[in-house]
């Protein structure tokens, strides 16, 4: 659903009638908070840019950054400028491209450079690698238990039917843990689905498919399988950190956010709901609007430095909005010990639904007395929400995942318009009981849970991985095994400058 709107700025004030003399003039559309009408997750719409009581012919979003966010913006622009243009001055006037070394010199220090300088090597270790896969920036990696043996953990990363690029390569992972002799989980063996790059846009070169595993022993042959084993890694790095980029932070944690943004900035306006929510949405569509030109849009992050174009990005968001829901989610139980971000998320999940359920107790008489805002609230997400479509990693033959982050399929959906909707209703009702209360809070928890601790965890992490081009990058060339010291697998120079400004 999709509105139109109206609005004449040039219309002058007129001092207040009398009582008796006023007319009602009926509902009278303005632009508040639409919708957008060209992408394929609910977002915010742009309204006339109107200043002193004239239309400026431009659009703006309705809601401005905050000048703290604006100086902090700022501040991030000088800092990265002169490098940029350093490099890129570099690039153009040079008859040798700079080498990845060179211009990792100017990135800041990662995750990986940080634990390399007391331990060196230390991030290229198998035990690095699966607490990165546990632990990392990545919270839509789900990790689950190997059905045919319980006692390994195994995750899979695949990106289905997707055409070559002509530049970038692709590979669908999938990759079993064990554990030692101390308890420590470790990478047991790496499937790799590789495609090379073909003719854009059309068929890839070929596709290879090997399964590689840690090898042991000191032969000419081991050490063949090591360099191939180390090799494999990377390709999971790969794809684990444009996973995550694209699922992880572009999707669950901006898009996600900003549809409820949008349903909440047009519905609540009396209900203390909108001051539990609203805080936690401030900046989420102004970012969301600079990211359509430096993340995902056609000159972004994602469709330059990878084969994830604009309709594969597009058609890959709306398939993750069609399978969540706010309604029965709860973060995944940890796995291990090791499992770090699964009880730090359990932690904040918890004292999240202490200070929901304060909030609620507090404020019980004005959430209802105003109610009819939750409702529409309700409505309005429905009417946006995409249809409903299962999760297809769900149903993998090979992995258990567990009951955590599922919406139950038993939980009933809306039909509207004859369409079947991913969202759950919050309410029909025109006074709330104990249930529509308890599916509220549950929303609440939910988008603040997202829109703070994932979006935090994400969005630093993601800077703290994504910066050692060696380490990993959103793509790999030329077949993408080899050694790491090999530019002619690594993204183009171009790509790589790009890097820094993002």
């Amino acid at each position: 659903m999709r509105e139109v709107w109206s609005f004449h700025p040039q219309i002058p004030a007129t001092p207040a009638l009398p009582a008796a003399d006023r007319l009602d003039l009926g509902a009278v559309p303005v632009p508040w908070w639409p919708y957008r009408p060209d992408f394929p997750t609910p977002r915010a719409g742009k309204i006339p840019d109107v200043r002193s009581g004239a239309d400026t012919g431009k659009q703006k979003l309705p809601q401005d950054y905050t000048e703290g966010f604006q100086k902090t913006l700022q501040k991030g622009m000088l800092k990265i400028g002169p490098t940029v243009v350093k490099w890129k001055a570099a690039n153009l006037f040079s008859r040798q491209h700079p080498t990845s070394l060179e211009i990792q010199d100017d990135l800041p220090a990662t995750i990986s450079t940080r634990s390399d300088r007391n331990r060196p090597g230390m991030s290229r270790t198998d035990a690095f690698f699966a607490d990165r896969m546990l632990n990392g920036f990545n919270t839509t990696l789900l990790i689950g238990r190997d059905r045919q043996d319980p006692s390994k953990l195994r995750m899979k990363i695949q990106w289905g039917e997707v055409p070559s690029d002509g530049s970038h390569d692709l590979a669908d992972v999938d990759v079993t843990f064990g554990a030692d002799a101390d308890g420590e989980v470790l990478p047991v063996a790496i499937t790799l689905v590789n495609r090379v790059v073909g003719e854009a846009p059309g068929p890839w070169a070929r596709v290879d498919r090997r399964t590689f595993t840690p090898p042991a022993g000191a032969t000419a042959a081991v050490a063949s399988a090591a360099a191939d084993w180390e090799a494999a890694k990377r390709v999971v790095r790969v794809q684990y950190l444009l996973q995550g980029a694209l699922d992880g932070h572009i999707v669950d944690a901006h898009f996600r956010t900003e549809s409820y943004s949008v349903a909440a900035h047009r519905c609540l306006h009396r209900s203390p709901v909108r001051h539990l929510l609203l805080p936690h949405f401030e900046e989420v569509s102004n970012a969301n609007n600079d990211g359509d030109n430096f993340a995902w849009g056609a000159k972004g992050l994602i469709p330059v430095q990878s084969a994830l174009k604009i309709p594969v990005e597009h058609t890959r968001m709306a398939e993750r909005f069609s399978a969540c829901s706010w309604a029965g989610w709860e973060p995944r139980r940890p796995l291990t010990p090791q499992h770090r971000y699964a009880r730090a998320a359990w932690l904040f999940w918890d004292m999240l639904t202490s200070y929901v359920d304060g909030f609620f107790a507090e404020h019980d008489q004005e959430i209802r007395r105003h109610w009819e805002e939750i409702r529409r609230f309700s409505d309005d997400l429905l009417a946006h929400s995409l249809p409903w479509s299962p999760d297809p990693a769900r149903a993998d033959p090979d992995i258990d995942y567990g009951p955590e982050e599922r919406y139950p399929e038993e939980l009933p959906r809306a039909v509207i318009d004859g369409i079947e909707r991913a969202l759950h209703p919050i309410t029909a009702a025109d006074a709330p009981d104990a249930d529509d209360l308890a599916r509220l809070r549950q929303l609440c928890r939910y988008c603040i849970f997202h829109a703070t601790f994932n979006h935090t965890w994400v969005h630093n992490g993601q800077y703290q991985e994504q910066g050692e081009l060696r380490w990993a990058t959103l793509s790999l060339r030329s077949g993408s095994m080899g050694p790491e010291d090999d530019e002619s697998l690594l993204p183009s120079p171009e790509d790589n400058i790009a890097s820094i400004r993002n």
